[in-house]
């Protein structure tokens, strides 16, 4: 769907930007250090009220080399990433300490494009991501990070992703589309959601005139998520006394169906509109580790719509994305995503970069048998902004500020438990986060060959 196009349009604008810079293989290597405050350390929620777990803010400095391999050359690019992250805490509130929760988070990434010919090219994506919180992005990963399933108490999240995909042109005016692609998340937390999805794409797009194209796309995901939850939230009841109230795993298999009819405008050379929109269904199978088992079905829409101005000292860009995406939180069903982004990147001088992005992504879980498991609603709301200045050839300096605030609800109308139910079990938390850093890094020149 829109994930699929992105990653295409992204490899590509990635590999372009690697062929101005070299027409051989390049190793290139940076390293960049930084110093900076965080006012939730451990990414925990405002309700806490036991004291040595409450929000708690502090220090950190981090240290990150990267090492990218690339080749633009002939009709195959490829380019391979690889990014660990020392992370040290000191400083904390109330006198702790950083060194239980400090430690290296990764992220790797591989990109591979094959021009078959002037018609027909190939792609293959991937990225992994095993950290333990939401953190401003490097260079070019991505304005606006997605928001954290759940406050992640620092422990580890990994996340991985991996697409294929085919573009082949039939006529100048007519091409179609076609690509897989693989999520998997994997949160280390108990009570919430693992998710993995297989997701199936193709479409066939038409140029209607010099500057508008319109075209239609069909995709089939199956996602499967699972989570293990304490019906009535207190760890001290359970086996042997009640089975029914103890720490129960719920798993969930989604089938997406969406078709979805798209149109976009060069509206002048520097400036693009595209919208997208279609009906989506889904159909759940629920199950539980006590052996209960439901099935439901419900319908929504898909929608996509974008601005992008670009002029010749920035970039920036709107956008409005509604999809299906995984579990919310402590829950096992998958979720209905309404997301709004935007970005600016401005270069006011030379050697000067900065860089605006906010979003807000509304998550809702979809409808099924609440028997099986909390229906969700996470509110994401982020905000954040970087100043670049390039000193020499090799140094760079850099400020960032981000904020960034969330609220999840989540709700189950009854629970079963021997001798009758626990009715309207509701709960309700909020996560706030505020951190800035300032950073130096050095990037070594790149060796050619």
């Amino acid at each position: 769907m829109v994930r699929a196009r992105f990653c295409a349009s992204l490899l590509g604008l990635g590999l372009m930007l690697a062929a101005r810079s070299t027409d051989a293989r390049e190793l290139a290597f940076f390293v960049e250090n930084r110093l900076g405050a965080d006012s939730n350390v451990f990414r925990r929620a405002e309700e806490t009220q036991v004291d040595e777990i409450k929000p708690k803010a502090g220090m950190v400095w981090e240290i990150t080399p990267r090492i990218t391999l690339r080749d633009n050359r002939d009709e195959h690019g490829y380019e391979f990433r690889y990014q660990p992250t020392y992370e040290r805490f000191f400083a904390v509130e109330d006198g702790g300490g950083g060194e239980d929760f400090s430690g290296v988070d990764h992220v790797a990434s591989a990109n591979y494009l094959w021009r078959m010919n002037p018609a027909t090219s190939v792609g293959i994506t991937g990225r992994l991501d095993r950290q333990r919180r939401i953190r401003e992005g490097f260079l070019d990963q991505g304005f606006v990070a997605d928001p954290p399933i759940e406050r992640t108490d620092n422990d580890y999240i990994q996340a991985l992703v991996g697409s294929l995909f085919l573009n082949h042109a039939l006529s100048p005016q007519l091409s179609i589309q076609a690509s897989y692609r693989f999520d998997d998340l994997d949160v280390s937390r108990q009570d919430s959601s693992d998710s993995r999805a297989n997701t199936v794409s193709g479409g066939i797009f038409y140029g209607l005139t010099e500057y508008t194209r319109a075209g239609v796309r069909a995709t089939y995901r199956q996602r499967a998520t699972k989570a293990s939850v304490d019906p009535d939230g207190n760890p001290n009841t359970g086996p042997p006394n009640d089975p029914t109230l103890g720490l129960r795993e719920f798993r969930s298999e989604t089938d997406t169906f969406d078709i979805s009819f798209s149109v976009s405008q060069q509206v002048t050379p520097r400036l693009a509109v595209d919208v997208g929109f279609g009906p989506s269904f889904f159909n759940t199978r629920d199950e539980d580790s006590l052996g209960n088992v439901s099935y439901s079905g419900d319908g929504s829409f898909f929608a996509s719509a974008g601005v992008m101005r670009d002029w010749r000292r920035g970039t920036a860009e709107v956008r409005y994305t509604r999809s299906e995406g995984g579990g919310a939180g402590a829950t096992s069903a998958a979720s209905i995503l309404d997301r709004v982004t935007a970005a600016l990147y401005w270069n006011p001088a030379r050697n000067w970069g900065v860089r605006v992005r906010g979003s807000f992504i509304h998550r809702v879980s979809v409808a099924s048998d609440a028997f099986f498991g909390r229906d969700t609603r996470n509110d994401f709301y982020s905000a954040g902004a970087s100043v670049e200045r390039r000193l020499t050839e090799e140094v760079w300096v850099i400020a960032s500020f981000r904020y960034s605030w969330s609220r999840l609800d989540g709700y189950t109308p009854f629970v079963p438990v021997l001798g009758g139910f626990l009715t309207d079990f509701e709960t309700s938390s909020t996560t706030e986060t505020i951190e800035g850093f300032v950073a130096l890094r050095y990037a070594f020149d790149p060796y050619v060959f």
